[in-house]
């Protein structure tokens, strides 16, 4: 499979996976954990002190969401929609470390096997939480150091 077609093919398959999984963030419902980090990141963003005025122990990960919820609510200027707009924003961060995590991938082995696994990777979506939280944030954080920290550049194999 020649770099255009597995280019193309990783393209369809992302643009699948992404509807699929842009239907299922404006249809799930998860009243579990996922208000609670936002509410922590909004508290942060709001100019709470952390590890003053906050004792919770995934603080660290509501600290690098908080300028981005605080982008949204400056933009929208009201908290309406905020877990849907998180949610789409962890869409886009798993887009974006899926198609690194192929970037090296594919430098390390064949195109079928990088395929396989960024798709995989992609695909996987930790306790079904939608929303840029403490795990899958340390999740795609985890896959793009394992990736950037590779001794392979991603553009150094070449494929016909």
């Amino acid at each position: 499979m020649s770099l255009s077609q597995q280019k193309l093919f990783l393209s369809v398959a992302l643009l699948f996976l992404m509807s699929f999984f842009a239907l299922r963030t404006q249809t799930g419902v998860d009243f579990a954990d996922e208000s609670s980090h936002l509410a922590l990141a909004k508290k942060f963003s709001q100019g709470a002190i952390p590890f003053r005025d906050e004792r919770n122990l995934t603080q660290s990960f509501a600290l690098m969401t908080s300028p981005f919820l605080k982008l949204i609510i400056g933009w929208v200027h009201s908290p309406d929609g905020i877990v849907l707009k998180m949610r789409w924003l962890f869409l886009l961060f798993h887009a974006l470390c899926s198609i690194w995590i192929w970037r090296t991938l594919r430098a390390l082995f064949s195109p079928a096997i990088a395929l396989t696994a960024t798709l995989a990777y992609f695909s996987f979506i930790p306790l079904n939480m939608y929303s840029l939280f403490y795990v899958n944030l340390g999740m795609g954080l985890l896959g793009l150091a394992l990736t950037f920290f590779s001794p392979f550049d991603a553009t150094s194999r070449t494929t016909n």
